[in-house]
């Protein structure tokens, strides 16, 4: 089914006249769309190319002109496995999913990742930060009953 027909299908019209962005904007999920890059060095970065307003809520960071930068750019410190993690996405055309820190952010995501086009993916994201210290407290207190 083409993507036309689909949308018309719900009553939504053509792809053209949707206004994807603010569709993107209304999610609770944190998006990213972005692109694999090389660096002179032989080492993955990725820059980004749109963020959704979750972003900014779920990060704790401005998205202000965050278009065209680098994530190196904007979280300096950034674990190498993530870069590498999104890569393989864009590279292998597969979807996956990812549930780690950020430390820099102080901050844990629930991550899925997927492929757009060669050397593009994107994330949808939630910062599940307090669900990982809850579970913690509860296995630390189970163990303690025992």
């Amino acid at each position: 089914m083409k993507t036309d027909d689909f949308l018309n299908g719900l009553g939504l019209g053509s792809v053209a006249q949707i206004d994807w962005p603010e569709v993107f904007d209304q999610l609770h999920e944190g998006l990213v769309i972005a692109e694999v890059l090389r660096e002179e060095d032989g080492g993955l970065n990725w820059c980004y190319l749109h963020v959704n307003k979750a972003w900014s809520r779920l990060t704790g960071l401005s998205s202000a002109g965050i278009v065209g930068k680098k994530v190196t750019e904007v979280i300096p410190n950034v674990e190498p496995h993530w870069l590498e993690d999104f890569a393989r996405v864009a590279v292998d055309q597969r979807s996956r999913t990812f549930k780690g820190p950020v430390s820099q952010l102080g901050r844990t995501y629930d991550i899925r990742a997927f492929p757009i086009a060669a050397n593009r993916f994107g994330l949808l994201f939630l910062d599940v930060t307090e669900r990982e210290a809850n579970e913690a407290r509860l296995t630390q207190h189970a163990k303690d009953l025992e």
